[in-house]
C-alpha cells in the first residue's frame, strides 16, 4: 500500500486554496463562493421537513419552508443542497440570524466559511431572538471559533455539552435531540471519538421516530452501528446501484452511501458510488458555471475515489482518476 501511495500524483492543482492556506476573508466572499443555483427541493417531502420555527420568520411562510427543508437536508448529509435552501432564507430575510446559522451548519466540512457565517449569525442576534436561538448560535460559534485554545477533541466535547443544554431547555424539541445525535455520531465518524453508549443514542433515534416517523434519521442510525453491528447499519441502496440516473440524489448522497458500503466490506459498490459522486459534482459545477477550484467538495470526492482504488491495489486506475482531475480546465488567475 505504501508503494502504491508513493505512485499517486499530487492533487495540489485541485486544492490550491487549501495548500496556500486561503480561506474566505469576509462573509460576503464566503457567500458568493457557495452554491447559488436556485432549486425548489421537491425531493424533500413536506412531511420530512419537520417545522423548526424561527422567531424572525413568523409570517414569512416561504422563508420558513426553505429553512425547514434546509434542516432536513442537513440531517440527510446533503450539505450543498442544504446551503442552497438556507441561501433562500437569507435572501428573503437578511436580518434574521438563524438564516446564517443554517449556512454555518451546512458548511461543517468547510470551517473557514462556517466560521464567518456563525459570526454573522451572532452579530444579527436581536432582543427578540429568544434564549433558544441564542443557544443554537452560541453552539456553532464556539465550535468554529479559531481563537479557542481547545484541541479538536475538547471542542467536540464542548459541542455535545452545548447541545445538551438545548435539550434541557426544551426536552420535547425534536431538533435539539436530533442535532445532539448528529454531533455524537460525527465526533466518532470524523474525529475517531468513541460513542459512550450506542444503545442510548439509538433509543433517542427511536423516540424521535416514534414522535415523527418521517424525521430524516436514517443516516445517523447507519453510522451509529457501523463498527459494532454493521448489519443494523445496512442501508437499502442496491436500487441506486442498479439505476444510476437518480435525479434527486446529490454528490453527498452518493458519498455517504459509498462510505457505508466501504465500512461494510463492499469496496466495489463503494467505488461505483464514489464515481457517481464525482460525476454528480461535475454536473452541478457545469450547471452553476463553477470552475474546479471553486468547488470545496470536488477534491475530497476525487481523493476518496482514488484512495479507495489505491487501497484495493488498483493503482493504475487511481492514477488515471487523479490525472483526469488534474487535467480539468482551471481559471489561470487562481495560481
Amino acid at each position: 500500500l505504501q508503494q502504491a501511495r508513493s505512485r499517486l500524483p499530487c492533487l495540489a492543482p485541485l486544492i490550491w486554496r487549501w495548500e496556500k492556506g486561503e480561506f474566505p476573508l469576509t462573509m460576503g466572499e464566503a457567500f458568493f463562493r457557495g452554491p447559488y443555483h436556485f432549486r425548489e427541493f421537491e425531493e424533500v417531502p413536506d412531511e420530512a421537513a419537520v417545522p423548526f420555527l424561527v422567531t424572525g420568520l413568523a409570517g414569512n411562510d416561504s422563508a420558513q419552508r426553505f429553512f425547514d427543508k434546509g434542516v432536513a437536508l442537513v440531517h440527510g448529509f446533503r450539505d450543498q443542497e442544504a446551503e442552497r435552501a438556507f441561501r433562500q432564507v437569507v435572501t428573503a430575510a437578511p436580518d434574521v440570524a438563524m438564516g446564517y446559522w443554517g449556512l454555518a451548519v451546512a458548511n461543517g466540512q468547510s470551517p473557514g466559511r462556517a466560521r464567518l457565517f456563525a459570526a454573522e449569525a451572532q452579530k444579527r442576534l436581536g432582543p427578540n431572538s429568544g434564549e433558544r436561538e441564542r443557544l443554537w448560535i452560541e453552539w456553532l460559534e464556539r465550535f468554529f471559533d479559531d481563537k479557542t485554545v481547545l484541541d479538536e477533541a475538547a471542542r467536540r466535547r464542548q459541542a455535545v455539552r452545548d447541545l445538551e443544554a438545548l435539550v434541557r431547555l426544551d426536552p420535547d424539541d425534536l431538533h435539539a435531540r436530533a442535532f445532539l445525535i448528529r454531533q455524537v455520531v460525527l465526533n466518532e465518524y470524523r474525529a475517531g471519538m468513541e460513542i459512550g453508549s450506542r444503545l442510548a443514542m439509538d433509543r433517542m433515534v427511536e423516540e424521535i421516530l416514534d414522535e415523527q416517523p418521517s424525521f430524516p434519521m436514517t443516516a445517523y442510525r447507519g453510522f451509529l452501528w457501523l463498527k459494532d453491528r454493521p448489519e443494523l447499519a445496512k442501508v437499502t441502496i442496491d436500487p441506486f446501484v442498479a439505476r444510476p440516473a437518480k435525479p434527486m440524489m446529490t454528490a453527498e448522497d452518493f458519498r455517504f452511501r459509498g462510505e457505508l458500503f466501504l465500512a461494510q466490506g463492499e469496496p466495489e459498490k463503494a467505488l461505483t458510488l464514489f464515481e457517481w459522486a464525482v460525476v454528480n459534482e461535475l454536473q452541478s459545477m457545469s450547471e452553476g458555471g463553477r470552475m474546479p477550484e471553486e468547488s470545496d467538495l470536488l477534491p475530497e470526492l476525487v481523493g476518496r475515489w482514488a484512495e479507495t482504488l489505491g487501497a484495493m491495489g488498483r493503482v493504475a486506475e487511481a492514477e488515471l482518476v487523479l490525472a483526469g482531475a488534474v487535467a480539468l480546465p482551471r481559471n489561470p488567475v487562481s495560481y
